[in-house]
Formats: structure tokens, sequence, C-alpha cells
């Protein structure tokens, strides 16, 4: 009688493939284990794909296709890379010149605004509005006595100073009275006291009034001629001392 031939034991792989099947006697069919499919692999492969597209479209933005070949072989530095913007500054240079002056009708230049400040001479009138006309330097249309009328002769020539005269040969003076001036004008001035009756042709100027017969310093003169400096203040010294007076200058009819 045969007997059966010894089978080999399991090998420890058969032996744990047997065990997971549930086989745990001899002669039972070994089912093939299938391996389990994972589930994430699916989900790995889009986002493995996704990273793929995302550099793909990064090549491009940074490697456009008309970038020169020396250009993919040497890249820059991302700073020299960047555009330096270039400013150019120009600086203008205006030198200011002087107005050319519109001609006159006759064809010559207006006068200069220094030149109309100061004008050789003004228009003004012989003591009164209606008298005769004349063309006077403000100098002579300023100084104590004159008789030139103008009506803004207060801002030409600003306020009236007041005048000193000397007189030597007598102690007191008094209203009517004629003085003779000895110097070159009243505001610093030597005169001979004549009293009032001596002829107008010799009388330089008139006392109006003094401060004896006003019975106070005089402070203000009313003048003959408005706008004019014909009257003036002065203050008189004599041998005596000295008084306020108002002194109106003789410059005829």
């Amino acid at each position: 009688m045969n007997e059966p031939r010894p089978q080999r034991p399991p090998r420890p792989d058969e032996d744990l493939e047997r065990f997971h099947n549930g086989d745990t006697l001899d002669n039972i069919p070994i089912i093939t284990v299938r391996p389990r499919v994972r589930q994430w692999k699916p989900a790995l492969t889009a986002v493995v794909a996704g990273l793929v597209l995302l550099a793909s479209g990064y090549a491009l933005v940074a490697h456009p296709k008309g970038s020169s070949h020396a250009d993919n072989e040497h890249p820059s530095s991302p700073a020299s890379k960047k555009a330096t913007p270039t400013v150019t500054v120009t600086t203008q240079v205006t030198h200011a010149t002087s107005p050319t002056p519109t001609p006159t009708p006759s064809g010559e230049p207006p006068a200069s605004p220094s030149a109309l400040a100061e004008p050789s001479c003004i228009n003004v009138r012989f003591k009164l509005p209606t008298g005769p006309q004349s063309c006077e330097p403000k100098s002579a249309i300023c100084e104590l006595g004159s008789p030139m009328y103008l009506p803004t002769i207060d801002n030409l020539c600003g306020p009236s100073p007041i005048a000193r005269v000397y007189i030597p040969t007598i102690d007191a003076v008094e209203r009517g009275g004629c003085l003779a001036l000895k110097s070159t004008n009243w505001a610093t001035a030597t005169a001979e006291y004549k009293g009032s009756l001596a002829p107008a042709a010799e009388c330089a100027a008139f006392i109006d009034v003094t401060e004896t017969e006003a019975g106070a310093p005089i402070v203000f003169c009313q003048q003959t001629y408005p706008d004019t400096r014909a009257t003036f203040l002065a203050a008189i010294t004599t041998p005596s001392g000295t008084t306020s007076a108002c002194l109106t200058a003789n410059n005829g009819a």
C-alpha cells in the first residue's frame, strides 16, 4: 500500500495568506487577495497636475516667447530687470527785460516813472485860482512867502515850517508893520522893521498879527491867499525877546 507523499510545510507568507482568507485547513483553495485601491491617489494626481499647470503658466509669464536666447541663458537679477526711470531736468533762465515804452502820438517815448514823479516844473496860478498860469519848480512853490496857487500844495510840500526872523534894530513890532528882508529867504531871516508908514515897495512882508494883539502865542495863521504859502507863521526875535506873529509876503498886485 502506497503511503501518501508528505507535503512540504507551508511557507510563512503562504500560511499568513491562508490565515487572512480564513483557510486554516489543508487542501482548501487559496483566494488571491487583490490590493486595495487607495482613495487618495486620484486626488493626489489632480493636485500634482494642477501644480504642473501653475508652474507652466509662471514659466510663460517670466519667460515670454519673445525673450531672446541670450536672456534665457544669462538671466539677470530681479533688481537689474526693473526699469530705472530717467528724469531730465531742464532749467530755463529768463532774463528780466525792461518793458519797451509805448511811443506817444508824436513818436517820442513817454517819460519814465521817476521823471513823472519829479517833473521839472508844475502848472500853478498866481495867488488865485483865476490868476495867471505859469509852470514853476517845486522849490519856488513851497518856499515861505510864495504866491503860487496849487490846490494840492499841502500834498506836494507838506506842513509849512516856522520862519525864524531876527530884527536887531527895534525892541517891539506891531500889526501892519513893514519888514525889509536882508537875507535870501524867510526860513532863517534877518529883517529891518520899517513901521506901518513905509512905502510898500520897501516891504518884503507885512505883519498881520502878533501874539501881543492875539493875547496868546500864535500856532496857526489864516492864509490871506488860500492854497499858497504867501502867509506863514514866524518867530520874531528882537533885543527884548521873541514873539510869534503871522506874516504875509509882499508879492505885488
